[in-house]
């Protein structure tokens, strides 16, 4: 067993290195502009948030323009990808002009984006937000959720894409 190293909490690299200890789930965000158009991001921060009501939340950067189209939509989806889905998130996590151009998707019941073939679909209204350092909480009220179970979800362990090992941990 290797000694535990320390790290300073105050270096944004050594955080995120830290963090980066703990496996994530990935999804992308999706909403629409003012003027209709399609807008997508990743965010490997998507967490259940309550279940009464039924509320999920995500972390943004404050000055990500996704943040100004979240707030003019009132409503958005969070596609959580499934472990065949890595291009689809480096994709969504580069700045293009069009996101969606040659991307399977469909509008929702709320009139958003969802990603043909995800793990997981959650179509949320704006619930509220909150500032938090250099990013903003965002927490959409559920309104609509569907599931492939049979799907393997993405995951982002030590700043690279893996699945989950199907193995039985031994209880303690």
């Amino acid at each position: 067993m290797t000694k535990p190293i320390e790290y300073d909490p105050g270096n944004a690299r050594h955080l995120r290195d830290v963090m980066g200890q703990l496996p994530a789930g990935v999804a992308v965000v999706c909403t629409t502009s003012s003027d209709g158009r399609p807008q997508g991001f990743t965010v490997s921060s998507f967490t259940s948030l309550s279940l009464s009501p039924p509320l999920v939340a995500f972390n943004l950067r404050a000055q990500s323009p996704s943040l100004a189209h979240l707030r003019d939509s009132g409503s958005f989806s969070v596609n959580a990808l499934h472990r065949k889905q890595a291009e689809l998130s480096t994709h969504f996590a580069t700045a293009q002009e069009d996101k969606f151009a040659g991307i399977g998707w469909h509008k929702g019941s709320l009139q958003q984006p969802l990603i043909t073939g995800a793990l997981a679909a959650f179509e949320c209204a704006l619930w509220n937000e909150f500032e938090a350092g250099d990013h903003v909480i965002v927490i959409g009220h559920v309104k609509r959720m569907i599931a492939a179970p049979d799907r393997d979800p993405l995951v982002f362990h030590r700043g690279k894409y893996t699945c989950v090992a199907d193995r039985a941990v031994p209880s303690a």
